[in-house]
């Protein structure tokens, strides 16, 4: 058994701390400089209820989430999505977006015209990738190719600026003219690389979406409800408010000395713990602070942390007055392209999209604002802000009454952008750390998802467990 320091207490960090001491059995240390654990997972009360103020979801479709649920005893109370069909805002009036689309690709040429989004061009393309015979190799794909220059050398300009990119752009917070392939859409690097036509090989890998066999799930009380279950599984409780300076060549960790802490890691008063090193230290926190964090051991890791370019975003959770929306909000809410005057990048009608949020009473909304390039939204204040945003959903929504309620939840720098070489740092700077038995996890490796942190922290596990063996 060994002992380890986890840096980090988001969904991240708490998955190694967990993993590593629950499941492999080392002596394990959680800190972070926050007073609560989850990151950017969390939740608020608005309108009575519990709404999720980060992620409200993951993806089933993978096996990590799920399976880390599973271990924690809270799967049977995972629940899907009401509604699967979302919109896009086009020149102001809201389109629903065709059926079969896989990570905004259409794969249906009928569905993808019928929808009115795009020009009968972009339907021939569509068509003309169809017609590509199984096992024809695209010369040209490379993993390190970003999601733009792919789509739009495969299915052209339009679908690639008017589903793709809101829809992949708008996850990772970013302009996928910029952001990896291999990072934000494998799934797209899979089809590619199996030849073909790309719409036909996303439709062979992509299961029908069921009850059984949803496509996200969420959790009714609020996915900090996961953050929190695997909190009070680890033995010891994390540290809390303790703000991680740097980390030694012997493993030591340097606190900051005016940090108190919350003191509630099983007793340990931060100072004892800060002075006794460890057999190894995961680093689960965001780019740039992890690279001051590193900076001793190795300046060229802390420099390829400095290097990812991170984006800003706001969440606003806004309640309205039933009778104030004329819009039935039949659906899980809409998507906004790229290249428009407003603030608002994606609107999720929180109380339609869940069952457990449903109230004919009033309605529930998620605004999002913010995105790579565009942080005119964190010049405002809440109140700006908000009033902006009840502007831009007026005409769409055919709202007549300003909120009853609002939450502002800002991200400041929250979403790491994968660069096209973001593979390769990330291979130098784990291997340069881990010279040091120093492992690095998190968004900022392999994908903004819950699913997808889960997954690396796994791994991570593994990595770190091996070294102590």
């Amino acid at each position: 058994m060994g002992r380890v320091t986890v840096i980090g207490a988001g969904i991240a960090g708490l998955t190694t701390a967990y993993d590593l001491a629950v499941q492999r059995g080392h002596d394990v240390t959680l800190v972070d400089a926050a007073d609560r654990v989850g990151g950017k997972v969390g939740a608020s009360i608005i309108a009575g209820v519990r709404v999720d103020t980060g992620a409200d979801a993951f993806l089933a479709r993978v096996p990590w989430a799920r399976e880390l649920a599973a271990e924690l005893g809270i799967e049977d109370q995972l629940v899907a999505p009401a509604t699967g069909h979302a919109s896009l805002l086009v020149d102001g009036i809201l389109r629903r977006l065709p059926t079969g689309l896989v990570l905004g690709v259409p794969t249906d040429p009928d569905a993808l015209a019928a929808s009115g989004i795009v020009s009968l061009d972009a339907v021939r393309s569509l068509e003309a990738d169809r017609a590509i015979p199984d096992g024809t190799p695209d010369s040209r794909l490379s993993p390190a190719e970003t999601v733009g220059s792919f789509v739009r050398r495969r299915l052209g300009d339009e679908i690639h600026e008017r589903l793709v990119d809101p829809l992949i752009g708008g996850i990772n917070a970013g302009d996928t003219d910029r952001l990896a392939l291999a990072v934000c859409a494998p799934k797209l690097l899979e089809a590619g690389q199996a030849g073909g036509s790309l719409a036909r090989a996303l439709r062979r890998a992509t299961p029908a979406q069921t009850d059984d066999n949803p496509l996200f799930l969420g959790h009714p009380e609020g996915m900090d409800h996961l953050t929190d279950a695997l909190s009070e599984a680890l033995p010891r409780s994390p540290l809390l408010g303790v703000p991680v300076r740097s980390v030694g060549p012997d493993r030591t960790v340097v606190i900051n000395p005016n940090s108190a802490g919350s003191r509630s890691g099983g007793g340990q008063d931060p100072a004892n713990f800060a002075e006794r090193g460890a057999d190894a230290v995961v680093i689960a926190c965001p780019a740039g602070p992890a690279a001051g964090i590193v900076r001793g051991l190795s300046a060229d890791a802390a420099d390829g942390l400095a290097s990812i370019a991170y984006a800003s975003v706001i969440m606003a959770t806004m309640a309205y007055d039933r009778s104030a929306v004329a819009d039935p909000l039949d659906g899980s809410g809409f998507l906004v392209p790229r290249g428009g005057l407003g603030l608002m990048t994606a609107c999720s009608w929180a109380s339609s999209k869940w069952a457990h949020l449903t109230d004919d009473r009033r309605v529930l909304l998620r605004v999002s604002a913010g995105r790579s390039g565009d942080d005119r939204a964190f010049a405002l204040t809440d109140e700006e802000l908000v009033a902006t945003l009840h502007a831009e959903l007026t005409d769409p929504l055919g709202l007549s009454d300003p909120p009853t309620e609002v939450r502002v939840t800002r991200y400041p720098e929250a979403f790491p952008q994968y660069g096209a070489d973001h593979v390769a740092t990330i291979a130098a700077i784990r291997s340069e750390l881990g010279s040091h038995r120093v492992a690095l996890t998190g968004a900022a490796t392999r994908g903004v998802g819950l699913a997808s942190c889960i997954a690396d922290a796994r791994d991570t596990a593994a990595l770190v467990d091996g070294w102590l063996r």
